[in-house]
């Protein structure tokens, strides 16, 4: 498996995206806005392929100079468990160093607040609705 960056609009971009729908979107009814896919283009599409299927994904979007926002991270159910998430994280936080950011926050679902925690992010205040699930502010300082 190789963890790379998936240009906006490629191949592996489109992939990506028919993943994070799968996972994060369909079950719930919910569907991406076209503001929501255009904002797309300048965010930093992270993929796990296998000889070129897009096991995992997760998106970079920076918040200012020093924070970046970690957003959708999504791994195709059946290869769960193998620590594609964490290898995504870990990409993602490697990049955000390299390229100058402090820190990283997000928006956890309730189910993955665990996941997080055991990848050293702090949950910081009361739980929120987004996308009409229940969420947790998330942030962890890469100083």
């Amino acid at each position: 498996m190789k963890i790379e960056i998936a240009p906006f609009n490629s191949s592996l971009y489109k992939q990506a995206l028919t993943l994070r729908n799968h996972v994060l979107l369909k079950p719930w009814n919910l569907v991406f806005t076209p503001t929501e896919l255009e904002e797309e283009k300048n965010q930093v599409h992270i993929v796990a392929v296998e000889e070129g299927e897009v096991l995992g994904v997760v998106i970079l979007k920076e918040l200012d100079s020093s924070t970046v926002k970690m957003r959708q991270l999504a791994v195709k159910e059946k290869d769960r468990g193998q620590g594609i998430g964490s290898e995504l994280v870990a990409f993602f936080e490697e990049y955000a160093l390299e390229n100058g950011y402090t820190q990283i926050e997000l928006h956890a679902r309730e189910r993955a607040v665990r996941f997080y925690t055991q990848l050293d992010y702090e949950r910081i205040g009361e739980v929120f609705k987004e996308v009409t699930l229940n969420h947790y502010k998330m942030v962890k300082n890469l100083e």
